[in-house]
């Protein structure tokens, strides 16, 4: 198989399954804020996953693409750059104010929206650089 075939099957099966990681986080943080428990630690968990996260589609995707989709990967990067000063603003706080929920909740609505854009505008265009029989193991 051609390695940019086999790189962009790989890339794309492990960003969406960190993406199902971190909704899960999402969850797990909103659950713990609805019952009043600490949840800096699902916080931090949060802010590591998403660093990391960007990492890959650093290293990965955005040189895929950036040829051929100059503009998509100028607005992820943009839309990147914001969530990691939305992470900053989170981590600046050790324990469990108010004032981390709200920066949590833009947070998490952003990397929601992101990840969306991802799968739908993204993944597709890496996709198809694919051959057909493993297009189809993609649905």
């Amino acid at each position: 198989m051609n390695p940019v075939h086999e790189e962009s099957a790989r890339a794309t099966d492990f960003l969406r399954v960190d993406h199902a990681w971190v909704k899960q986080l999402f969850n797990e943080y909103r659950a713990a804020m609805q019952a009043d428990l600490p949840r800096a630690t699902v916080a931090a968990e949060i802010c590591r996953n998403v660093e990391a996260h960007f990492e890959a589609e650093a290293t990965m995707l955005y040189p895929m693409v950036r040829h051929e989709a100059e503009a998509l990967v100028r607005r992820l990067v943009q839309e990147r750059e914001a969530i990691l000063a939305g992470v900053a603003e989170v981590r600046a706080f050790a324990y469990d104010p108010p004032a981390r929920d709200v920066l949590m909740a833009r947070l998490m609505a952003m990397v929601e929206k992101h990840a969306q854009a991802e799968e739908r505008e993204l993944f597709p265009l890496i996709e198809e650089r694919m051959p057909a029989t493993i297009r189809r193991l993609h649905p």
